[in-house]
Parts: structure tokens; sequence; C-alpha cells
């Protein structure tokens, strides 16, 4: 199945789609902050990211931005 990194600062939220989505056989990858998120992005590839835009620190949109002008 698919490796997918959730980004989040909300640990539920990150929690409660882990519930959702590893008894489908997909693999969880967590992020807490957009920095952290960026990294794992890298370390991991997932296959898809699950992005919460609104953050504290680093916004999700700017995240997406840079995830972008590093990977198009």
């Amino acid at each position: 199945m698919a490796k997918i990194l959730i980004v989040d600062d909300s640990g539920l939220s990150r929690r409660t789609l882990r519930k959702i989505l590893e008894p489908a056989g997909h693999e969880i990858i967590e992020a807490s902050e957009g920095i952290a998120a960026i990294e794992q992005y890298f370390l991991d590839r997932p296959d898809l990211v699950l992005l919460d835009l609104n953050m504290t620190g680093m916004y999700g949109i700017d995240v997406l931005n840079k995830l972008r002008e590093l990977d198009p």
C-alpha cells in the first residue's frame, strides 16, 4: 500500500488519521511541525502527504511551497 506522511500540530488529528489509514495497510509517518515535515519527506519519500494548513511555526502552505520548490 501507500506510504503516507501526516503533518499536523494536533496529536489527536494525527492519531485519528493513523487509526483510519493503518488498518487499510498504509505505512504512516508523522511530523508535528513544518521543518520536521520537510525532513521526513526527504528521508522517507512518501507517496502521499496529508498536510494541515493552519499550524504554529511554519504554516502548511509554506511547507507545501518549500516542498514544491525543492522537489518539483
